[in-house]
């Protein structure tokens, strides 16, 4: 599992207060296995971690994205829309190690 210092790191921030930070990451976490299917065995520690914190990265530049963008209101930067879903930036990560879908 990955601390908030490990997403403070990825953000490119000083640090992250732990009692803001606990739930974004408890909740990376969660999306992650649930995506995995609970097949985590087989899934290397770096990238599992890789991938949660991407996720969380995802969760906690809402704080700041109005209507999912960023940006939105400043005149220093373009806007970027953030992905609806958090976990669609770890896919490509993941991708080997979750389960095919059936249709």
């Amino acid at each position: 599992m990955i601390t908030a210092h490990n997403l403070a790191d990825y953000l490119g921030s000083p640090s992250l207060p732990d009692q803001d930070a606990g739930p974004v990451i408890d909740a990376a976490t969660q999306l992650v296995n649930q995506t995995l299917g609970g097949n985590l065995d087989d899934v290397p520690a770096s990238i599992l971690s890789q991938a949660e914190v991407i996720v969380a990265a995802e969760l906690w530049r809402r704080r700041d994205a109005p209507g999912g963008v960023i940006n939105a209101w400043g005149d220093t930067a373009t806007p970027v829309r953030l992905a609806r879903d958090p976990i669609t930036p770890a896919l490509p990560l993941l991708r080997p190690w979750m389960d095919p879908a059936i249709a």
